[in-house]
């Protein structure tokens, strides 16, 4: 995947149009996940007869794998950065852009992912703070989707039940008109804290090298790192936990190193005078943000080692090694 990255940013520099093509081919995925969607979310069957899961959370034509939010979180700021960098002085291409991004964030909130969700408000706000040139249309995008999820929530109680009231219930706050007699305060959910304890266990038991990678689910179930009948899965659901537990200190180190190298750029983002902000300092910003959220630690994630996942992760980065060459080009 780190060739992979680097085969990007090769890649943008031999072919002046590859941006755009990449806008092009994300924008037809937008509006086609948009439009079946909603459908299925109007109807409970997208297209293709998918039905809405029993949970009713919507997935196109993800099915039953539900990543539909994730997917478009991850890719969302990648997006707003193409948009604006190749459209910033056509506005009804960035009207129509505008409509999108509000239907997107919009569609992640029906389709139940809470850690995608705050993935997307996590981007947007990152970005209203950083950015120079876009700063109002971001804002507004952003405002105008909240709006409309008011709505959704309005006509459709059951998704803010998910994300809101469920959330609380899990991590052991009790809310009125929620049976919880578990009086237990809870990292996510009790699930989430027993897997955690379970990694726990696992990168003490060999705190530099962990137990090596892809080894929680074949480790979880042994009497010395159980926890409970419910603290066992695939992976321990956060990334720096499942790196810890399974390749220890060594493997823990390099990604906290690039989430503090990020870190350190995001200040530089914000204090930068805006008259030295171009175009493409607004892109990498947009890049950066979609980097930020993956290594984000505070929030429940898919594996570490998940193929799709990984290809989401270096994308970004790849993207964001053109922006470092190209900087006078976009002056």
């Amino acid at each position: 995947f780190g060739l992979f990255a680097i085969c990007i940013w090769f890649l943008l520099d031999q072919d002046e149009t590859l941006l755009k093509k990449i806008f092009i081919s994300m924008c037809i995925c937008f509006i086609i996940l948009i439009i079946d969607g909603f459908i299925q979310f109007f109807f409970h069957s997208n297209i293709l007869g998918f039905k809405i899961s029993e949970t009713g959370r919507i997935s196109s034509f993800f099915n039953t794998e539900l990543v539909l939010g994730s997917y478009l979180s991850r890719l969302f700021p990648i997006f707003f950065g193409l948009s604006i960098l190749l459209f910033n002085k056509k506005k009804k291409y960035l009207i129509l852009v505008s409509v999108i991004f509000v239907l997107v964030e919009t569609l992640i909130f029906v389709s139940g992912e809470r850690a995608a969700l705050f993935y997307t408000n996590l981007s947007a706000i990152y970005i209203i703070l950083c950015i120079k040139n876009f700063k109002k249309l971001r804002l507004i995008t952003f405002l105008a989707s909240i709006g409309l999820i008011f709505i959704v929530s309005y006509f459709s109680p059951s998704y803010k039940e998910r994300v809101v009231d469920l959330t609380m219930s899990q991590m052991g706050i009790n809310k009125m008109g929620l049976a919880n007699t578990d009086t237990n305060r809870y990292l996510f959910s009790k699930q989430h804290t027993h897997h955690f304890l379970s990694a726990k266990k696992m990168f003490e038991s060999d705190i530099l090298f962990g137990i090596g990678i892809k080894n929680f689910k074949n480790f979880c179930s042994k009497d010395e790192y159980k926890i409970s009948n419910i603290s066992c899965s695939t992976h321990p659901h956060n990334t720096y936990v499942q790196l810890l537990a399974e390749t220890g200190i060594f493997g823990f180190l390099y990604i906290v190193g690039v989430l503090i190298y990020f870190s350190m750029l995001s200040l530089k983002f914000i204090f930068t005078p805006s008259k030295k902000a171009n175009l493409l300092f607004d892109f990498r910003v947009c890049i950066v943000s979609a980097i930020i959220i993956s290594l984000w630690p505070l929030i429940p994630t898919g594996s570490f080692f998940n193929n799709w996942l990984n290809i989401i992760y270096f994308l970004p980065l790849g993207i964001f090694l053109w922006t470092i060459k190209n900087n006078k080009k976009y002056s």
